[in-house]
C-alpha cells in the first residue's frame, strides 16, 4: 500500500482527478490543482506528484 502524500503549504494545496474509460483495461486519469502563489510550495508540489505518479504506474503494471 502507498502511504498517503504529505501535507504541503498552509493550506494544503487542492488536487482534482477524473478517471475516464478508454476501453478494455485502459483508463485515462485528468489531474489538476489550485495554483500556489509560492514558487517553493509549488516545486514541492509538484516533485510530490511526480512521485506518487511513478508509486501509481508501478502500482499499476505491478
Amino acid at each position: 500500500m502507498v502511504a498517503p502524500p504529505p501535507r504541503l503549504g498552509d493550506p494544503p494545496s487542492l488536487l482534482g482527478h477524473n478517471l475516464f474509460s478508454k476501453g478494455e483495461g485502459r483508463m485515462q486519469i485528468g489531474l489538476g490543482h489550485e495554483e500556489r502563489p509560492d514558487a517553493d510550495v509549488a516545486d514541492k508540489i509538484k516533485l510530490m506528484r511526480r512521485e506518487r505518479l511513478t508509486a501509481l504506474e508501478e502500482l499499476l503494471e505491478g
